[in-house]
């Protein structure tokens, strides 16, 4: 029989740009202490788990969210800049609102149709995520595995793993220290034997600013 894996995803704490809905993306934007209080929750909520390897993506929000949750086991999280959060190019620090055009509006209907002046799109965070995900999920097979990461990183991770239409993307909550719980049997077999859940919090409206 095969073992399961188990990831949990982690987005990091609240940034003044998450509170103020400004669009952060890449920019290395620290956590408020707002933020600081969600990631020792997120912890909290994972105490019992005993993990056998830990990723973040290089922002600092990210790595300080996953050391709140790793605390004093020992375990050091590795840093890969292919799982920083999708990069709003231009945009970085406007507000949706303040998009030119529709863009808005057709971010929130079809969020894969959008690209960022100087940026990126979902496909090409996609394109660059999936592959250290499929890494990361293989060389742990069978293991308990944090990935501390971004809003849109997860949820191009999860709808990967689930085998599930890209645009359920806005239908996966993801609050600011929100954990998901990712479980597969075949790191490989999208969809089969994988299934998902909430751990912490309960679903919130999610953010559309990453």
């Amino acid at each position: 029989m095969t073992q399961a894996t188990t990831l949990y995803l982690v987005r990091h704490g609240e940034t003044e740009w998450n509170a103020s809905e400004r669009c952060q993306g890449s920019l290395d934007i620290p956590m408020n202490d707002n933020g600081v209080r969600q990631a020792q929750l997120a912890g909290d909520a994972l105490r019992g788990v005993a993990f056998d390897a830990a990723y973040t993506s290089s922002l600092g929000r990210a790595q300080q969210t996953a050391a709140a949750i790793l605390g004093s086991s020992g375990l050091a999280a590795v840093q890969l800049p292919a799982l920083s959060e999708l990069s709003y190019g231009d945009w970085h620090g406007l507000r949706p609102a303040e998009w030119p055009n529709d863009t808005g509006a057709r971010w929130r209907r079809d969020p894969w149709s959008v690209a960022f002046p100087g940026g990126e799109s979902l496909p090409v965070l996609r394109d660059r995520v999936i592959p250290e995900f499929r890494r990361i999920a293989a060389n742990h097979a069978g293991q308990r595995i944090l990935i501390a990461s971004h809003g849109h990183v997860n949820r191009v991770m999860l709808i990967h793993a689930m085998g599930s239409d890209p645009s359920m993307f806005w239908e996966i909550e993801q609050a600011n220290g929100g954990v998901i719980e990712l479980t597969l049997t075949d790191v490989d077999a999208q969809g089969e034997g994988a299934t998902w859940r909430y751990v912490f919090p309960k679903p919130e409206t999610n953010a559309a600013a990453g």
